[in-house]
C-alpha cells in the first residue's frame, strides 16, 4: 500500500522545517562569532592603548627606536606588528636597566671568602674576624674588591662607621684606617685593600660590628664583625 497524500506533504514540510532550523542557527552563530570578534578586537585595542600610555611614561621611545640598524633588537622591530613592538621597548629598556646594573657591580672578597662573605648588588657583605683582639691592639683585614664589568670604575675612596657592640660601647669609626686609601678597579680586573681596626684601650670585652663604604660605590658595602676580650 502506497503512501497517502497527507504523509506525502508531510515530509516537505519536515525538510522545509530543519532547513529553517538550520538557516536560523547559522544566522545566531554568525552573530555570535561577530559579537565576540567585535568585543576581543575592543579589548586588544584598548589593551595596545594601555600599553603604550605606560610604555611612553616608562621609556623614552624616541630614543629607543633610534639604534643603529644593525643591533639586533632593531633588526627584530623592523617590520613587527605595533604590539610587538611595544613588546621589544619593554624588553629593551629592561636590558638597558639591567646592563647598567651589572656595569656598576663590584664585588667584594675577604681572602678565600665564603660565599656569604661575597657582596652582589643590593646585598651587603658580611667579614668575621676569626681570632680576637684585646684593647690596644690591631686588627687587619685584607679584602680583594673584583670589578666583574666591561668599565672601570670611578676612583673612590673608603670610610666605616663606628663599630658598636651589643651593649651600646662604641669603637670610633676613626680607628679604621684603608690602604690604599682610595682606588680605581679596572675592567675586569681585582684589587686588594688592607683594612686595619685599632682596638682603644680600656674598650669594654663585647662583639663589635661596623659598616665599610665606598664614597663612590653605593652598592660596595660590607659589614666588619670583631670581637674584643
Amino acid at each position: 500500500m502506497g503512501p497517502t497524500n497527507s504523509q506525502q506533504e508531510e515530509k516537505p514540510r519536515a525538510t522545509g522545517e530543519r532547513e529553517d532550523a538550520l538557516k536560523n542557527f547559522a544566522q545566531t552563530t554568525s552573530r555570535l562569532v561577530k559579537q565576540a570578534a567585535s568585543i576581543l578586537e575592543e579589548e586588544l585595542a584598548a589593551g595596545i592603548g594601555a600599553a603604550k600610555q605606560v610604555e611612553e611614561k616608562l621609556f623614552d621611545v624616541p630614543k629607543l627606536r633610534s639604534g643603529k640598524p644593525e643591533e639586533v633588537m632593531q633588526r627584530f622591530r623592523r617590520d613587527a606588528h605595533e604590539a610587538v613592538d611595544i613588546l621589544m621597548d619593554v624588553l629593551q629598556g629592561a636590558a638597558s636597566a639591567l646592563g647598567g646594573m651589572a656595569e656598576r657591580a663590584v664585588k667584594i672578597r675577604s681572602g678565600a671568602a665564603a660565599p656569604s662573605e661575597r657582596m652582589e648588588p643590593g646585598k651587603t657583605a658580611t667579614v668575621e674576624l676569626q681570632q680576637p683582639v684585646k684593647g690596644g691592639q690591631s686588627a687587619e683585614v685584607p679584602l680583594t674588591l673584583a670589578n666583574d664589568s666591561d668599565a672601570a670604575t670611578p676612583e673612590f675612596s673608603f670610610f666605616a662607621t663606628d663599630f658598636v657592640s651589643a651593649s651600646g660601647e662604641r669603637i670610633p669609626a676613626a680607628s679604621a684606617t684603608f690602604n690604599p686609601p682610595s682606588l680605581v678597579i679596572a675592567p675586569h680586573a681585582a684589587e686588594k685593600v688592607t683594612v686595619t681596626v685599632r682596638v682603644p684601650e680600656g674598650t669594654p670585652a663585647g662583639v663589635y660590628s661596623g659598616l665599610l663604604q665606598a664614597n663612590k660605590l653605593g652598592q660596595l658595602r660590607a659589614v666588619l664583625i670583631l670581637k674584643v676580650e
